[in-house]
């Protein structure tokens, strides 16, 4: 496959991938400060208890992962371009 074709492809995408992405890490950011924070609601915004340990190893837990896939997505771009020179 030719490697400017493919990039050509792609480059549409490009802007919209980034900004699913700075969505996704903002809802995660948010997400890991509500668990921090300790206060918790259900659907119907009633608020609830939840072990405060619980939800800072879940808050621990989302962080790791969130790193984990930066890596990978740095790993997938270094093959891309070593692959196909882009």
């Amino acid at each position: 496959m030719n490697p400017k074709l493919v990039e050509e492809m792609l480059k549409p995408h490009d802007e919209e991938i980034e900004e699913l992405k700075r969505q996704k890490d903002a809802l995660m950011e948010e997400l890991t400060d509500v668990l921090r924070g300790g206060r918790q609601c259900d659907e119907e915004g009633v608020e609830i208890i939840m072990s405060r340990q619980a939800c800072l190893e879940a808050a621990d837990e989302i962080e790791s992962l969130r790193e984990e896939c930066r890596e990978a997505w740095k790993e997938a771009a270094i093959g891309w371009t070593v692959r196909f020179g882009a």
